[in-house]
């Protein structure tokens, strides 16, 4: 269970989560706009994720189900809030991205914990970090060419699709071995953390 999630989320956070380079091109180059609307953008994504984050903290159980239903669900919102006509809906569109972000990161952060040992906890977890954050040398470039020569909305169709793609074929391995668990009170999932949501 352990492997599959971070390998899939190490997938996500490579293409999908590179907002710093897939949004201003999405800013300027689809809608005309500039820092205000890169700003908007940023923002609705922000709001999004801080209601999933609220979401997220209210469960008390775990699946990796969970896992997969919020990683299909935030890869198909990427796509479809790429193919928004105006920013106003592209905006709109940011919030879903944000909350499906926040769960489908805080699901799976939770899932390693539990199913690691507590001796190893803190190795795997430093895995973790390194698939969602230390990806962008590699995920930034290449969502960046993309979006300057496939065109901007590219980038987040690409980051979508790889979303899509990485809980499909993860789901394979992990609906083998899908279980509730109860979260603990003294959890160390910390919502406010973007390693903690899958966010950067």
């Amino acid at each position: 269970v352990i492997r599959n999630t971070l390998i899939m989320m190490a997938v996500i956070g490579t293409f999908a989560l590179e907002w710093q380079v897939s949004l201003p091109l999405m800013a300027e180059r689809a809608y005309g706009g500039g820092a205000e609307s890169y700003a908007a953008l940023l923002s609705a994504l922000g709001v999004g994720a801080v209601v999933g984050g609220l979401f997220a903290a209210s469960r008390h159980k775990v699946a990796p189900h969970h896992l997969l239903f919020f990683s299909f669900l935030f890869g198909i919102s990427m796509v479809v809030t790429s193919l928004m006509p105006t920013l106003h809906l592209a905006v709109l569109g940011m919030v879903f991205v944000g909350f499906f972000s926040a769960n489908q990161g805080t699901l799976a952060n939770t899932i390693i914990q539990l199913e690691s040992r507590p001796e190893m906890r803190g190795r795997v977890m430093s895995l973790w970090s390194m698939a969602i954050q230390g990806s962008t040398p590699i995920g930034g470039p290449i969502i960046g060419i993309i979006g300057q020569f496939a065109g901007p909305r590219w980038g987040l169709i690409v980051g979508g699709l790889s979303a899509v793609f990485a809980a499909g074929v993860a789901s394979i391995p992990l609906l083998k071995r899908d279980r509730e668990q109860e979260i603990p009170e003294s959890s160390t999932v910390e919502i406010g953390d973007p390693a903690a949501t899958g966010n950067k």
